[in-house]
């Protein structure tokens, strides 16, 4: 189970800094958190990039 959840986290934070270099790319600003990067992306009309967090 251990081996699952450090895959998921490495994952996830794969795709986190995937988005903050789209971001980047995009607007020249990187977002220092997820509401700043929800909100970016909202703006850009890319919502659909927006990770969920399922606990």
């Amino acid at each position: 189970m251990l081996l699952y959840r450090n895959a998921a986290d490495k994952a996830f934070l794969a795709l986190i800094i995937a988005i903050n270099a789209f971001i980047y790319g995009k607007t020249g600003i990187i977002p220092k958190n997820h509401s700043e990067r929800r909100r970016i992306l909202r703006e850009i009309g890319r919502e659909d990039l927006r990770p969920y967090t399922v606990i």
